[in-house]
């Protein structure tokens, strides 16, 4: 899930447990959509926008590109 948070990066993997059917469909997309919109309204000046959801593989890559060595 994309998102963008006081105008950096900050995208969510979204995930379910080994063997559990998961499905993101609009209405999973609908609310956390409107969850991300509004989690912060009590902080003044926060802004965070989502973006698009993509599938395994965005997120699989997304994960690769974005690895850090401690």
């Amino acid at each position: 899930m994309e998102q963008i948070e006081d105008g950096e990066e900050d995208h969510k993997i979204l995930a379910g447990m080994p063997g559990e059917a998961t499905e993101i469909n609009n209405h999973t997309r609908h609310i956390l959509r409107e969850f991300v919109s509004h989690v912060f309204d009590h902080i003044p000046d926060k802004v965070i926008t989502v973006g698009a959801f993509g599938g395994a593989e965005e997120a699989i890559r997304h994960v690769e590109q974005n690895k850090t060595v401690d």
